[in-house]
């Protein structure tokens, strides 16, 4: 009896061991896949939102109301970065190079399509990113000092084109820039380009009357209404329902050929997984259809214009169309 009692406890010693052992692989392999997890989770504790643009510029506003918004969908901190100057070649290299966990977001506009094709770099932008959403479309206002003379925009192109030494035109990079050069082409008017680091120090300039005209985003010029140190000439829109300023003349119908809207559009480093761009494409799907963001851009003088990845690709490679077209006729080149 006794040896039955002995042979049965060292068995269940055995038993009990293995058992043992078997727990400590389970826990192991457990605590293996909650790594991959744990190391995902600790890089989205922050979620950088670079812009290349000064602070106060309207991208930037656009950029403060995203991550107030993104950092409740996403349920982790988004902080913005302002990162400008070089045309935004800064900011978007630095996305660029950036590491492609997810961590990382650009707010661009369209220098990411054409950037490459009027400065020297050595990448092209829409290779070394991935398309995430476009955020908004917009037109531009032209603006003038208010300490000039013309009451309009007749008035403007007569009094441009008999000023010595022509209008100074001032531009923070990307679109605005673009378009002072285009009423140069396209308006036969003889205009010098002023180069800023942001729309916002030009817009400071235009104000002190030591340029003459500049171009802005709409949301931005919208909160120069009433200014009299501004007055808004045009706009670029396409239509007048589109105009920002539904009194003011489009330039397109003075100079046919003027055709230039811009976008807010998100970007992630290229080979980002596909988990995480869909993970931030959902927040932004979410983001940007809830109706108090719309009403909050609205108020801004902006409409959200939702695209997700595949359709913002297809606006993109659109836009690189246009845009080689439009270099072409300004003879803006490297």
């Amino acid at each position: 009896m006794q040896r039955i009692c002995k042979r049965l406890a060292a068995h269940a010693v055995f038993v009990l061991s293995v058992l043992g052992s078997g727990a400590g692989i389970f826990l192991a392999s457990d605590a293996q896949a909650q790594e991959p997890a744990a190391a995902a989770a600790t890089a989205r504790r922050t979620l950088s939102l670079v812009v290349p643009f000064p602070p106060g510029a309207g991208a930037d506003g656009v950029a403060r109301m995203l991550a107030e918004r993104l950092t409740t969908e996403l349920g982790h901190r988004v902080l913005v970065d302002n990162k400008p100057g070089a045309d935004a070649n800064i900011a978007i290299q630095f996305v660029a190079q950036a590491k492609p966990d997810g961590s990382t977001l650009l707010l661009a506009n369209p220098t990411v399509v054409y950037n490459h094709l009027i400065t020297s770099l050595d990448f092209d932008p829409l290779s070394a990113l991935e398309p995430v959403a476009k955020v908004t479309e917009y037109s531009l206002v032209l603006l003038m000092s208010g300490g000039r003379s013309p009451a309009n925009l007749d008035e403007f192109v007569t009094w441009a084109r008999s000023k010595p030494g022509g209008v100074s035109c001032g531009g923070g990079g990307g679109a605005p820039s673009i378009a002072c050069r285009m009423l140069m082409q396209y308006g036969q008017l003889p205009v010098t380009f002023v180069p800023y680091k942001g729309n916002a120090p030009a817009l400071q300039d235009l104000m002190g009357g030591h340029i003459d005209i500049m171009f802005d985003m709409s949301n931005s010029a919208s909160s120069q209404l009433g200014n009299s140190k501004v007055m808004p000439l045009a706009t670029t829109a396409e239509s007048r329902s589109e105009a920002p300023f539904g009194t003011l003349p489009i330039l397109r119908r003075t100079m046919p050929r003027f055709m230039l809207t811009s976008w807010l559009g998100l970007f992630a480093p290229a080979g980002t997984p596909p988990a995480e761009v869909r993970r931030l494409e959902q927040a932004l799907d979410k983001t940007l259809n809830a109706p108090d963001f719309v009403a909050r851009m609205a108020a801004s003088g902006l409409g959200v214009r939702y695209e997700n990845p595949a359709a913002f690709r297809r606006s993109l490679a659109d836009d690189r169309r246009h845009y080689e077209q439009v270099f072409k006729d300004i003879k803006m080149s490297r």
